[in-house]
């Protein structure tokens, strides 16, 4: 009975991944969508989430009875910062590089992050993720050799994509390590305000607080908060405190899976044959991680005494 609740449990968790990493992979709709200016954005984006998380927040400081101080934005202020880097860099190289090149690029952290998770968590990825993550990463390689273009008009959409990817690696590690007990929503409320406030001082460099305002843009930024960061983000934030950090992101590397579906269902885009094959490494390489690495929590959790 205890095996089962456990294996429950692993599939229920997983389950959530998946829906976060397919909420995540739908900000593309909405960022393509948009006529608003990249930085902005990504600021309205991010306070549009606060916005909508004010409440859980609240509630959870009151049931802790957590004291509300500036103190509550000392954890989060690192990772704000990163993940409103990655946002802007994201956004910007979205749109000016190749879909393909974009989503190939973002989708490289695992590559990286094992570097991040040993530097800040001292984690050592192990070998099932090892094992998925050569699997994975050949799936990505496919992409690369078939639909993966540099050009001079867009290496600069490239780099930015890589460098977004970068950010996104250190956020994600930084959320595992700061987050402490305090819960998730006291946590990631902080984050995705200092987030949004970053971006918006940056985007008083490059346009108008309001220009580009109108029904359609804040549709788009509505749904690409509630979507994207309330359920995507914090999904996989609560994934990482669930599974190994390792596992998550080689998970969310089927962001682009969801991706070419979404493709083919608002743009008419109809994935090419290489898709499919990419799709099934990268599956394969997810399946091997989740049955052989397990829950964090139960490979730490101490056996009982017979």
């Amino acid at each position: 009975m205890q095996s089962g609740n456990i294996v429950g449990i692993m599939v229920l968790q997983f389950l959530l991944l998946l829906l976060g990493v397919c909420a995540g992979a739908s900000s593309i709709i909405m960022v393509k969508a948009s006529t608003l200016h990249p930085v902005l954005l990504a600021s309205y984006r991010q306070f549009a989430a606060v916005i909508f998380l004010l409440p859980l927040f609240f509630r959870d400081l009151k049931k802790k009875k957590i004291p509300l101080s500036p103190a509550l934005l000392k954890p989060a202020l690192l990772p704000g910062m990163a993940l409103s880097l990655h946002f802007i860099t994201w956004f910007f190289g979205a749109r000016m590089t190749l879909s393909a090149n974009t989503t190939l690029i973002v989708n490289m952290a695992p590559i990286v992050m094992p570097f991040f998770a040993f530097l800040f968590l001292k984690e050592v990825i192990n070998g099932p993720e090892l094992a998925g993550t050569v699997l994975a990463l050949a799936g990505a390689a496919l992409l690369a050799v078939f639909d993966f273009h540099i050009s001079r008009e867009t290496f600069s959409g490239d780099m930015l994509s890589f460098i977004s990817m970068i950010f996104f690696s250190v956020y994600f590690t930084l959320g595992r390590r700061n987050r402490g007990s305090s819960g998730l929503w006291v946590y990631l409320v902080p984050v995705y305000a200092v987030s949004g406030l970053c971006s918006f001082l940056a985007s008083l460099f490059f346009v108008k607080p309001w220009e580009g305002l109108n029904g359609h843009n804040i549709l788009m930024t509505i749904l690409l908060a509630l979507i994207s960061t309330v359920a995507g983000h914090s999904i996989l934030n609560h994934a990482a405190k669930v599974f190994r950090i390792q596992t998550v992101t080689l998970v969310n590397m089927s962001q682009f899976i969801f991706g070419g579906l979404f493709g083919y269902v608002f743009f008419n885009e109809i994935p090419k044959r290489f898709f499919y094959a990419a799709s099934l490494f990268i599956t394969a390489g997810t399946v091997v991680v989740v049955l052989f690495s397990g829950l964090k929590h139960n490979r730490n959790r101490p056996r009982r005494r017979p």
